[in-house]
C-alpha cells in the first residue's frame, strides 16, 4: 500500500516519467521503475534500462508470454495499439479507452489519471468501485472507511497535511452524522472539534446550542487583537428579542467584565449600583477609597459655584453658553458663606444666566443650579423610573439571593433556560 502511495504521490508532484511498479526480473516481487514517455525511456532501477515507446503511450507491462517476469509494453490510445517489447504487436481500443494491463492489477498511468486496476484505489478518470479504499472524480478525492478512519495521516518531523495556494477552499468537509472535525481526542483540554451542527468547541466539546465554546483549562480562555486602522478586537452582536445580549460576562469571585482604558457606552448604562474607587489618597499602597454614585429619577445636571456679591449686594452668575440648551426644569440653592442675608434669586435664568440680590457689599454666596436633560437624545429616550416587567420575566429576580431567593428565579435563568456559573 506504502508504494502505491508513492506511485500517486510522484504522479501528483509532477514527476516527468510515470511510474509503472512491476516484477521485471521475476524474483516474485515487483521492481521500482519509471517510464518517460519524452524519450521512450524505461529505467528499471537494478534490472535494466530501454527504449520503447513514446509520448502519448501510456506503460502496461505485465507477463503477457507466462515466463514468469513482466514485459515491458505500452499502450497507444491514438490508434488502439498494444506493444509488448519482443513478444507481441496488436491493435484494441480507442483513444478514451483505458487499458486493463496484463498482470492482474498494475498501476495505470492515463493521461492526467492514476488507477490500479486491482479494484482499490482510482484517482481522476479510473471510475473503480464506490466502495474502494481511495477514489477521486473530478478533482474530489473520497476515503471509505466502514470500520475505523477513512484517512489517517501521520508525520512526526513536519506538517502531516499541507494546503497551499488554492483558489478556492482549502478543506470541504459535508454530511458527517456527530463531527466535522476532531483533533486533540487523547486530552479533551488540548482538543479542537467542529460538530456537524457547525458549533465549534475548543478545549471542551461544544454544547448544544452554542456556536463556539471555548475552554482554557490553566490558560486564558481567548486573547483577540486586530491591528487594522481604527478596528475592533472583539465584536458581539444579537438583534432578536428584547433580552438580547450582543456580549455577556459572568465572574462569582472577580470582575465580569474589566476594561483597562476610556469606555463609550452609546446608548443607556443600566446597573444595580455604582461607585469609584481609586488609591486612598491618605494611604495610597494599602487602602482603597470609595464613594456612591449620585442617583436620581431624572436625568440631571448639577452646577454650582461661589459669587461674591458687589457694592449693591448682588451678583450676576455666567453659566456655560450651552445651559439652555441642554436643560429644562431648573432648580436653584443659595447658601451664605460668612454671614447671613436673606439673599434670592432676583432673576431666574435666561440667556444662561441669572442674577442673586438681598446681600450685603463682599458677602460670599455658594450657588448651585439643576436642570433635567433636554437634549434631542435625551428626549427619545427617556428614563423611564417604574415599569412593569414583561410576561416572559415576571417571577424573575435581577439579584434573587438578595431577596432570600434561588438562583433559578434570577432573570439570567429566565432567559437561557440554565443556571449560566463562572464552573461551568
Amino acid at each position: 500500500m506504502r508504494r502505491c502511495l508513492a506511485a500517486a504521490a510522484l504522479i501528483l508532484l509532477g514527476w516527468s516519467g510515470l511510474v509503472s511498479a512491476a516484477d521485471f526480473n521475476g524474483d516474485g516481487r515487483d521492481d521500482v521503475g519509471v517510464f518517460r514517455p519524452a524519450s521512450g525511456l524505461w529505467a528499471v532501477r537494478g534490472v535494466t534500462r530501454a527504449y520503447f515507446g513514446g509520448v502519448g503511450d501510456i506503460p502496461v507491462p505485465g507477463d503477457y508470454n507466462l515466463s514468469g517476469s513482466d514485459d515491458i509494453a505500452i499502450y497507444r490510445p491514438s490508434s488502439g495499439l498494444w506493444a509488448v517489447r519482443g513478444v507481441t504487436r496488436a491493435y484494441f481500443g480507442a483513444g478514451s479507452d483505458l487499458p486493463f494491463g496484463a498482470g492482474g492489477g498494475r498501476w495505470l498511468p492515463v493521461g492526467g489519471a492514476l488507477c490500479y486496476n486491482g479494484g482499490r484505489i482510482g484517482l481522476g478518470t479510473a471510475n473503480p468501485d464506490p466502495a474502494d479504499l481511495f477514489t477521486a472524480d473530478g478533482g474530489r478525492v473520497y476515503f471509505v472507511n466502514s470500520n475505523y478512519h477513512g484517512l489517517e495521516i501521520a508525520n512526526s518531523t513536519w506538517s502531516a497535511l499541507y494546503i497551499h495556494n488554492t483558489p478556492y477552499n482549502g478543506i470541504d468537509i459535508d454530511n458527517c452524522d456527530v463531527n466535522y472535525i476532531r483533533a486533540g481526542i487523547s486530552d479533551v483540554s488540548a482538543s479542537f472539534t467542529v460538530q456537524s451542527t457547525g458549533n465549534v468547541g475548543i478545549g471542551i466539546e461544544p454544547a448544544p446550542g452554542v456556536k463556539l465554546m471555548v475552554f482554557g483549562g490553566n490558560l486564558n480562555g481567548g486573547y483577540f487583537s486586530s491591528g487594522a486602522n481604527n478596528g475592533r478586537g472583539v465584536t458581539g452582536l444579537c438583534s432578536s428579542g428584547p433580552g438580547a445580549i450582543g456580549v455577556y460576562g459572568e465572574s462569582s469571585s472577580g470582575w465580569a467584565g474589566y476594561f483597562e482604558g476610556d469606555v463609550h457606552i452609546n446608548g443607556t448604562l443600566s446597573k444595580a449600583a455604582g461607585s469609584f474607587k481609586f488609591d486612598h489618597p491618605l494611604d495610597p499602597e494599602n487602602r482603597y477609597l470609595s464613594h456612591s454614585f449620585v442617583e436620581s429619577p431624572d436625568m440631571m445636571n448639577v452646577y454650582n459655584g461661589n459669587a461674591v456679591l458687589d457694592e449693591n449686594g448682588e451678583a450676576t452668575v455666567e453659566l456655560p453658553d450651552y445651559f439652555e440648551a441642554l436643560n429644562r426644569d431648573f432648580r436653584y440653592q443659595l447658601t451664605c458663606l460668612g454671614g447671613f442675608a436673606p439673599v434670592y434669586v432676583a432673576e431666574e435664568i435666561s440667556g444662561n444666566r441669572f442674577r442673586i440680590a438681598g446681600g450685603s457689599a463682599g458677602l460670599r454666596v455658594s450657588w448651585q443650579v439643576t436642570g433635567v436633560r433636554d437634549d434631542p437624545y435625551a428626549r427619545k429616550n427617556p428614563i423611564v423610573v417604574e415599569v412593569e416587567k414583561p410576561e416572559a420575566e415576571r417571577g424573575t429576580y435581577l439579584h434573587p439571593e438578595a431577596y432570600g431567593r434561588p438562583d433559578k428565579q434570577s432573570l439570567v435563568y429566565a432567559r437561557t433556560g440554565a443556571e449560566v456559573t463562572a464552573a461551568e
